[in-house]
C-alpha cells in the first residue's frame, strides 16, 4: 500500500461504518473515568454492567449495518448493493457480510464473558475489578480491526491491540506472584510469536511490493512460481506466529505455564 493510499481521508458519511468500534472505545473512555471519579466503598460490578451495555449496542450497530448492506424487505434507493464491501482508508479497512459476522461472535463471546465475570470476580482475586471490565473493550475493538483488516499493517495493529491489552488483564492480580509470572511468560511468548508474523510479513511485502492483501493475493500465482520457496518461508513463519498467538498444536507448549499460574485459589 502505497502512502498516498494511506493519506486517504474519512468524511463523516464513512463514520457510520466505523460506529461498533466507536461505542466501544467512547464506552471504555468513560467507564475508565467513572471507576477513576467513584468512590472505593461502591461496588465495581457497576462498571460491569455498563460495559456489557456498550457491547450490547455496539452489537446492535454491527447487526443494523449487515442488515442494511442485506436488505431483507427490498431494497430501497440508498441501500448498498447486497454482498457490497464497504472500503476505507485506501482498503486498508473493510466492511462486509464476513467482517460483520466475525464482529457479532466477537461481540457475544465478550458480553458472554462480562455477563459470567459481573457478581463473580471477588476483590481478593482481582484488587482492580473496574480495569478488569472495561480493559476487556479495547480487546474486542482489536479483535474486530482484525476481522475488517485488507491490509497486513491494519491487521497488525489489530492483533496487537488485541494482546497487548490481553497481556494487561493477565496481570491483574496484583497480589499473585503466579498472576505475574503468568505475565512475564505471556509477554515474552507474545514477543516471539509478533516477531515471527512481522518477518513472514516483511517477506510478501518484499516479494509482491504491496502490504494490501487483495494485491498479495491476486499476486500469489505467479509469485508460487517464480520464489516458491520464499512464499513457503513467508506462509510458515506467519502460521507459526499465529499459532504461537492461539496457543493451537505445536506452539502450544507455553500454555499450560501460564494457564496453570492463573488458576484461581
Amino acid at each position: 500500500m502505497t502512502g498516498g493510499q494511506w493519506s486517504a481521508p474519512i468524511m463523516w458519511a464513512d463514520m457510520g461504518y466505523l460506529a461498533p468500534e466507536a461505542t466501544l472505545a467512547a464506552f471504555m473512555l468513560a467507564l475508565v473515568l467513572l471507576d477513576l471519579l467513584m468512590p472505593r466503598k461502591y461496588d465495581r460490578s457497576l462498571i460491569g454492567w455498563i460495559a456489557l451495555g456498550g457491547v450490547l449496542v455496539s452489537m446492535g450497530l454491527v447487526i443494523w449495518r449487515m442488515l442494511e448492506m442485506n436488505p431483507v424487505w427490498g431494497a430501497p434507493e440508498d441501500a448498498v448493493r447486497a454482498g457490497a464491501a464497504v472500503s476505507l482508508l485506501g482498503d486498508s479497512y473493510r466492511i462486509d457480510d464476513f467482517a460483520s459476522l466475525m464482529k457479532t461472535v466477537f461481540l457475544a463471546a465478550t458480553g458472554l464473558i462480562l455477563l459470567m465475570s459481573v457478581g463473580t470476580v471477588k476483590e481478593r482475586d482481582v484488587p482492580t475489578r473496574g480495569e478488569f471490565y472495561y480493559l476487556l473493550l479495547p480487546a474486542t475493538i482489536g479483535a474486530m480491526t482484525m476481522a475488517s483488516a485488507g491490509d497486513l499493517i491494519t491487521l497488525y495493529i489489530g492483533l496487537e491491540l488485541l494482546s497487548i491489552t490481553t497481556y494487561v488483564l493477565v496481570g491483574l492480580r496484583k497480589r499473585s506472584s503466579k498472576s505475574f509470572e503468568a505475565a512475564f511468560k505471556y509477554i515474552v511468548t507474545g514477543g516471539i510469536s509478533s516477531a515471527f508474523i512481522l518477518f513472514g510479513m516483511s517477506y510478501l511485502y518484499g516479494l509482491t511490493g504491496s502490504t494490501g492483501l487483495n494485491e498479495i493475493g491476486m499476486a500469489l500465482p505467479q509469485l508460487v512460481t517464480d520464489y516458491q520457496a520464499l512464499v513457503y518461508a513467508a506462509f510458515f513463519f506467519m502460521i507459526a506466529g499465529f499459532g504461537i498467538k492461539i496457543a493451537t498444536a505445536p506452539f502450544h507448549a507455553w500454555a499450560p505455564d501460564v494457564y496453570q499460574e492463573l488458576r484461581l485459589r
